[in-house]
């Protein structure tokens, strides 16, 4: 059982004397209960932060030692949480809002929260920091968004994550980068709706800069994955997984610059992102699929689908691209790997399919065979550069 440190006003002056004297690492091991007593018998402790009633309480009993033992503690949690160390900094946060609750600490116990996947614990504390008017109050209504975008115990969460995404915008949150890389928005960074939000708020009318905006999201959009990463002929005939991204209409323009017959993308074809394989000064790489509509395999849900690699510079333009992966002719296949410096490997097999029985449906491949396997590296320009290497043995 936790042990309960009882603080009056002297008691909270010896404490913060005593915080100063240690390291902030020492300070974690102390009591996660605080509780004060105030001089006409109110008591508050940690269990009660939420309650806005007790809040009230105690802030109207507030003095100096309070406010600055809650001020130290504040400190302390932040700079466990620059280290990362979220489950350590609640208790600080707790034990600050315990000797005097301020919207500064309600704001960083529910980022702890958040970034430990309590969304319903992120959530109450946010909104005690909006009632206690946390400035800037964008930041408490895009991290709501955050967290109600994961909140799965609100039928309506998602919802309600839209509403405070939008809030924050409109009140003024600034921050591009984290619009365009928070993961914790999960499949609603997907959809037109984001993207005209993005546009709205983060590009002006000027062509150009909306096609440069256009293609930073695009870039953002693509999961990152640690090499070596490869994609084989078991890879391409698996089941069609419902929770592939797809890639918006709007970013054709980028995948379909060149229409050559061999990678042209139609009305007709779904793109999904895949990878982001490397990002440089220079360059873009990054590895999407293309399922062209009815390519799916006869009485099966398994699917035939290609993937591209390609490279575009920083303003969206194609410098290069390859067939990675591919499986849609049932005489062939071709299997890519990225290798963890970046080369690439692509290799082509021959099906030899079993004569009977005759029904296309029922007949299975016999044996592949290895035809032709090449090697390539993306050089500083973004192009792809075949370089030798020992051909690989046949299956």
């Amino acid at each position: 059982m936790k042990s309960t440190i009882v603080l009056n006003g002297f008691v909270l002056g010896f404490l913060v004397l005593g915080l100063q004297s240690c390291g902030v690492e020492n300070r974690e091991d102390a009591s996660n209960t605080v509780q004060v007593v105030q001089e006409n018998g109110f008591s508050f402790d940690e269990k009660h932060i939420f309650d806005i009633k007790q809040v009230k309480e105690v802030l109207a009993y507030a003095n100096q030692t309070r406010i600055d033992a809650g001020k130290q503690f504040f400190h302390d949690a932040e700079a466990l949480m620059k280290k990362h160390k979220a489950n350590q900094s609640l208790v600080l946060y707790s034990k600050s809002i315990v000797a005097h609750p301020s919207p500064e600490a309600y704001f960083g116990l529910g980022n702890a929260n958040l970034e430990l996947g309590e969304y319903e614990d992120a959530i109450d504390a946010y909104h005690m920091a909006e009632w206690l008017d946390y400035e800037p109050m964008s930041h408490i209504y895009y991290n709501l968004a955050s967290a109600y975008s994961n909140d799965y115990t609100d039928l309506d969460g998602m919802n309600r994550s839209v509403k405070y995404l939008k809030l924050a915008l409109e009140s003024g949150y600034d921050d591009r980068q984290h619009f365009m890389t928070n993961n914790k928005l999960k499949d609603y960074r997907y959809s037109e709706e984001y993207l005209d939000l993005f546009l709205k708020y983060f590009s002006n009318k000027d062509n150009v800069q909306r096609n440069q905006a256009l293609f930073e999201v695009f870039v953002n959009l693509f999961p990152r994955h640690e090499l070596p990463f490869e994609i084989g002929v078991g890879d391409m005939n698996r089941e069609v997984e419902e929770d592939r991204l797809l890639v918006s209409k709007r970013f054709y323009t980028f995948v379909n610059q060149r229409a050559d017959k061999f990678i042209q993308v139609s009305t007709t074809t779904k793109v999904f992102y895949h990878i982001l394989v490397e990002e440089t000064d220079n360059y873009i790489a990054v590895i999407y699929e293309r399922e062209p509509k009815g390519t799916k395999h006869s009485n099966s849900n398994r699917k035939r689908s290609s993937y591209d690699i390609a490279t575009f510079n920083k303003s969206g333009k194609l410098i290069d691209r390859l067939r990675f992966a591919d499986c849609i002719n049932p005489s062939y296949f071709l299997e890519g790997r990225v290798n963890a410096d970046y080369s690439i490997e692509i290799s082509q097999y021959k099906n030899y399919w079993s004569q009977s029985p005759k029904t296309e449906e029922e007949r299975e491949i016999e044996h592949s065979r290895l035809i032709q396997s090449n090697s390539f590296v993306i050089n500083n320009n973004g192009k792809f550069s075949t370089i030798d290497r020992p051909l690989l043995s046949a299956l």
